[in-house]
């Protein structure tokens, strides 16, 4: 049966990019398309409530000075309002990013593959042979050893390489045409753990410059003061592999040191959603020689700050919302975000007026908290069903489990709504924006607090709304470590009607050989090596498959063919298993051409087909 569905993936249009230049509001504006089933993004003008197209299907925005910079394929433009715009790049091979200076040089990254597509299908195919630890990466495919990142300059008068690795490059910032910052995995293919430091590249000395020390892992983002005195950036140290908190660094070139600036909230932190396209280009941004902003995430929101290179920091916006971005200057201060009942708006900070919206409203989500067994206290929220009677209520887990829900927009949960359903979504322990111990709460301690902390949430939902809420019809649905939460809440509880698990891990010990993290993911979360025999039965017993002679819930389970994450032979074992072993009602769905991100960045049509498919799941089980 075909059902509409409302609120229209098609009809969602997410900004990103922000930019201000000489009095006009640039951004990227993002939407999927039906026909063509694909996502693209346009650059766009911002005026008087309106968007106006100026360039279609651009990969990235920048700005130097008063010049707007686009990419278009693999061919980089100067904008110019007024008269034709201005090509000052070709490539014939990927870009991956770039950054004008105010010299009128462009400096870039691109990106030389020999084997650049999953599944590529060849008349005569040859031999792919793996000698290292990581040999792929979901949404990508098997990683092509003899590739090779290219970081050149390109002048009015020539272009050259100034920098060459066959590991990943991330080009940063440039000052001027004579300073480069870029980070450079520092690990082989081989290690166990990748990780990547900050250098600067010294153009007129041909030489390079590390500034992160030892104990930083893994640098995101860096800028240059305005007078080239000082780097600020954005990190995460080696204190905690896979489950690190990202903090704000300062390094000053003359006095050649490295201190922190903020540790205190996660620097960078953003919250789930389905809806952004493109994802944050920048959360720090320097205003001055002296001061800067920068922005974290807290308690399933963004915060805005405003610090200075003498340790000051003040918080200027703390509001329920995500901030995907902001601009700051002078004249002006606005940040563009988005909130469960809007997908994306321009505020202005001076004014706190909107100054645009896609004038799309839904219903918003109410935030609620409540105590867990051991007294923290948790953040959730309780979307009701849009006939504003009473109905069936849908528990959703985030994944991660070092992920965070929160007050942004979040499509899937609209569609849930307006299918008659209340939603019910939590941020349990080992949740992000809540700071390094309550992230490191899960580690070892899978299924325990954050299963008990999920289903205290629900209860306090169904008693704090018994007119909106029919706690007969409970449900409960997840993705990745949310999927895997399903399969453990169904294999320990009766109470739900159905269950929906997508991508889950159902067994640790499969994971650990299959998955493009599983040997890092396994040995750091869980505590224990799946290669000796005490750790084979930790990791059985915390695994969902452990327990499918008790489930007593009929389940849907969805999962992308491409998955690398968590590979569709997690789905398969649980499916075999529960066929096997019980009568329970089970059904498995796959997804073909579909990476982990299917819910979030999959091919549009499936996205829609699988909202058909859960509703009719759900319905079914009514």
């Amino acid at each position: 049966m075909t059902v509409t569905i409302n609120p229209n993936l098609f009809e969602i249009f997410p900004l990103s990019d922000l930019h201000v230049l000489d009095g006009h509001t640039y951004a990227l504006r993002s939407h999927a398309r039906e026909t063509e089933n694909d996502y693209v993004s346009d650059l766009v003008e911002l005026h008087d409530g309106e968007s106006s197209i100026l360039v279609e299907q651009v990969v990235q925005i920048r700005t130097q000075g008063q010049h707007l910079y686009y990419q278009v394929d693999n061919d980089i433009f100067r904008f110019h309002p007024d008269a034709a715009d201005e090509k000052v790049v070709s490539e014939k091979t990927k870009i991956t990013n770039f950054v004008p200076t105010n010299t009128g040089t462009i400096v870039y990254v691109t990106l030389v593959e020999k084997y650049p597509k999953h599944n590529l299908v060849l008349d005569k195919p040859t031999l792919h042979s793996i000698k290292t630890l990581t040999y792929k990466a979901d949404n990508k495919g098997y990683i092509d050893t003899e590739q090779h990142y290219y970081l050149k300059v390109q002048t009015f008068e020539k272009n050259w390489t100034i920098v060459s690795a066959k590991t990943p490059l991330v080009l940063l910032d440039a000052f001027a045409d004579s300073r480069v910052l870029y980070t450079r995995q520092t690990t082989s293919y081989d290690a166990l753990y990748a990780f990547n430091e900050l250098v600067e590249y010294q153009v007129a000395a041909d030489k390079t410059f590390v500034i992160s020390h030892d104990g930083i892992a893994e640098v995101s983002e860096a800028q240059y003061s305005t007078n080239g005195a000082d780097v600020l950036f954005v990190a995460q140290d080696k204190q905690n592999l896979n489950h690190r908190m990202s903090a704000l660094y300062r390094f000053n070139f003359a006095e050649n040191t490295l201190n922190g600036i903020f540790q205190s909230e996660d620097v960078a932190a953003g919250m789930s959603s389905d809806t952004i396209i493109k994802g944050q280009a920048r959360h720090l941004k320097w205003l001055d020689d002296d001061n800067f902003v920068f922005q974290t995430g807290y308690h399933g929101h963004s915060r805005l700050y405003i610090g200075d290179l003498s340790g000051a920091v003040t918080l200027i916006r703390d509001e329920r919302e995500q901030i995907v971005d902001f601009a700051f200057d002078d004249a002006f201060a606005m940040v563009l975000r988005s909130t469960t009942d809007h997908p994306s708006q321009l505020i202005d900070l001076t004014t706190k007026a909107v100054q645009f919206d896609e004038h799309q409203t839904y219903p918003v989500a109410q935030k609620y908290v409540f105590l867990s067994e051991n007294q923290a206290i948790i953040d959730a929220w309780f979307m009701p069903n849009q006939a504003g009677t009473q109905a069936p209520v849908i528990l959703y887990v985030h994944g991660g489990p070092h992920a965070a829900y929160g007050d942004t927009f979040f499509l899937e949960f609209q569609q849930l709504t307006a299918l008659g359903y209340n939603v019910v979504f939590i941020n349990p322990h080992g949740s992000t924006t809540y700071g390094q111990a309550f992230m490191d709460a899960v580690i070892q301690h899978y299924g325990e607090q954050d299963y008990r902390d999920l289903l205290t949430g629900l209860d306090a939902a169904i008693t704090q709304h018994p007119e909106l809420i029919d706690a007969t019809r409970q449900y409960i649905i997840g993705g990745s470590y949310g999927g895997y939460m399903t399969t453990w809440a169904i294999g320990h509880t009766t109470r739900f009607k159905a269950a929906i698990a997508q991508r889950p891990v159902t067994d640790w010990m499969m994971l650990a050989g299959t998955s493009d993290i599983g040997s890092v993911f396994i040995t750091d979360e869980m505590g224990v090596s799946p290669y000796d025999e005490s750790g084979r039965q930790v990791l059985y017993h915390k695994s969902p498959i452990a327990y499918v002679k008790t489930v007593r819930t009929p389940i849907l389970l969805l999962h992308g063919e491409y998955d690398m994450r968590t590979p569709l032979s997690q789905s398969e074992a649980y499916f075999t298993a529960l066929k096997m072993t019980n009568d329970v009602e089970v059904e498995l769905v796959r997804l073909p051409q579909s990476w982990h991100g299917v819910s979030r960045n999959g091919l549009p049509n499936l996205r829609v087909l699988r909202i058909e498919k859960m509703q009719s799941w759900l319905n079914h089980h009514q």
